[in-house]
Order: C-alpha cells, then structure tokens, then sequence
C-alpha cells in the first residue's frame, strides 16, 4: 500500500496534479512572506480556477470528504451514502447522458452584495450556458456556476443549467452558497479531531484552506490575500514588502488590521482614536500605491511629480482629490516612493500633533 506521500507524487508525476505550480511554492517562498503559494495558485483566470481548486480538492481526497461537503455543507438530503460511484469535470458543454436520480444546480459567488437583489435575469442563450462544473456522486448530479469579485448570479443562466441535466433526472431547485462558507465550512472539519484524514486530503485541505485566505474566501482577510493577488508581478510583491517593512519600523505606524482591498498604514495615537490612512499599497487599477494627503494643492504638486517621474503614470479617479496615485507596475524600488511616503507620514504626524 502506497503512503500518503507517495501517493500524493503519484498524483504530481501522471499530471493530475502540477508539479510546475508545486515548485513555484519553493520557488517563490522570499516573494510571499506570509503564507507560501500553495499547489492551487496557478491559473491566471480567477474564476476558472476557483472553480477547479475546488473539484481538484474533492477529486483528489478521501471520498467521505465529498460526502460531507454534498451532504453536510450543501444539505442535499437525497444523497444515498451507501456507495462510492463518484466523477468530476469541468466545463459542462454538452446534456448528461446518463441520470443519476437527482439534480442541482449549486451557485457558488463571493460575500460581497449578496442578496436575492443581486440576482438578475439575462437574455443569455441556452448554447452559451456552460456550467463551470460537475459532481457526480452515487445518486446525486451537481452543476456548479462560480461568480467571483461581486459578479451577480445569473438566474437565466442557473436556468439554462438545468438544461445540461441529463433526461429523466429530477431536478431540484438551486443551492446558492458564498465561497466564505466553503473556506468556514472546510475549515472546521479541518479542526475536527473526529476523521482523522489520511496524510493526502490532510495535506490537500491545508493546502485549499491556504488558497482560500489568498483568494479573500474568508470572512477576515489575510495579508496573503494582498500578496497573492500579484501572484505573476514578483516585483510588485517586493516593493509592496520593502513598503511594509520601512512604514512598520516608522514610530506610531501601525497596519489596519481588517484587510479589504489594501495594505492600509496609520498612525496610532495614545487615546487609541482612530485615525484616517495616510498610505495605502491598494488592489485598485491592478495595483496603485496611494498617498492620503491633507490638502488638494499640495496633492496635485505631488501628482505632478511622479507623473514626471514615472513615464506612463496616470490618476483614473480625478475626484480623489487628495490623494496620490502611483502605479506598482512602475516602480522599481521603494527608494523611488521614499520621498512621498515620508511626506504623507510627517504631515499626518504634524496635524495629530505628534512630536
């Protein structure tokens, strides 16, 4: 019988797993400080691999670990546990063939807006409904639909979807699920002393739970989810840390710790008043560093600076009227910034009349 271990390599080595993306983890390990790329970080298209991270975790681990994720999570009363028949794929192009007894089409999309508002009808045609995957499991079908950074669920589309069932499959009607409740979900049978999984859905459930924390499937964000959204800009993600490490040994400086879209840097005062950022390395515009000034004048000198001395920089929001843009593409080095971030600290030191 082949180890946890071995079989995990087994896994890596006939392809159905990357090793490509295992050694980008080793590779890139000084690049992403907080929590290393994991096995799933290697799609470039977010949605396609949120979609396949998922399937890849189930398909790979103990079969219970479906079960419960259909069973437990999805609540899906229907399913006969008494067997192990189970499939998975991606992009459902064509119908089903063969009926497996009960069919579901299971939305899953991120925290934000999340309200029956959000769900909207579209004119989207039936040939163009492609489910992003499928779970087979004994008598159960699920077509999964994924939705990531506010995409509103198409109930047109979860229509069409059903479509793809096959003939003769009772069709229920939809799950809709956020990704923050897969990662909480996950993570608490993680926790569970009571299944004791073997070393691969050990490795492969620490694994996900990682990449759920990079992609923002949490309910508190982590730093890494800053970080690992410039998985492919390696550069970007070295100045975003040399940034981090000059602001964090600054007297006062301290890192907002709910984390939405941004690394956000105040000053804390010895009442413990909260206080406004005056920098910011932000996810907006694929990456802007942002100067939070206190003057509209001294902002628009300030803009016209490194516009001068990035060639190629632009401010896309003209009504933030007091702040900085820079974008991360273009600087190189954090002794390029310096001299703004120093600038926005002091001033913000000054108006709290810090010494």
């Amino acid at each position: 019988m082949l180890s946890g271990r071995t079989n995990f390599y087994r896994l890596l080595c006939t392809g159905r797993l990357s090793w490509g993306v295992f050694k980008k983890t080793t590779k890139e390990k000084s690049v992403i400080s907080v929590k290393n790329l994991t096995i799933f970080d290697h799609y470039s298209e977010r949605e396609n691999n949120a979609t396949k991270a998922l399937i890849d975790l189930l398909r790979h681990s103990e079969t219970r670990l479906t079960k419960l994720f259909i069973s437990s999570l999805l609540k899906i009363s229907e399913l006969n546990p008494n067997m192990d028949d189970r499939q998975y794929d991606l992009q459902i192009g064509q119908r089903l063939i063969k009926p497996r007894g009960h069919g579901y089409v299971v939305s899953i999309r991120d925290a934000r807006q999340e309200s029956v508002e959000t769900r909207v009808y579209t004119d989207l045609g039936k040939d163009d409904s492609i489910p992003d995957a499928l779970i087979q499991f004994n008598n159960v079908s699920l077509l999964i639909e994924s939705k990531l950074d506010g995409g509103k669920v198409d109930l047109r589309q979860i229509k069409n979807h059903e479509a793809r069932f096959a003939e003769g499959e009772i069709i229920h009607a939809p799950k809709f699920f956020i990704w923050q409740e897969v990662h909480s979900f996950l993570k608490e049978i993680q926790d569970s002393s009571i299944y004791n999984w073997n070393d691969v859905t050990a490795f492969l459930l620490g694994q996900y739970l990682s990449y759920c924390e990079h992609m923002g499937f949490t309910y508190q964000k982590e730093e890494s989810y800053i970080l690992a959204y410039f998985i492919n800009r390696p550069n970007v993600q070295r100045v975003i840390e040399e940034v981090d490490n000059y602001l964090k040994s600054l007297p006062e400086v301290y890192f907002e710790e709910h984390i939405r879209d941004c690394f956000g840097y105040k000053l804390r005062l010895t009442s413990e008043k909260k206080t406004p950022k005056f920098f910011s390395s932000s996810k907006y515009k694929k990456g802007t560093y942002i100067a939070h000034l206190l003057d509209s004048q001294s902002t628009l000198e300030w803009q016209g600076l490194v516009d001068s001395r990035f060639t190629g920089n632009q401010k896309y929001n003209r009504t933030a009227l007091k702040e900085v843009h820079i974008n991360m593409d273009l600087v190189e080095n954090m002794s390029e910034i310096k001299d703004l971030i120093d600038f926005a600290y002091h001033e913000r030191r000054k108006k709290l009349a810090l010494k």
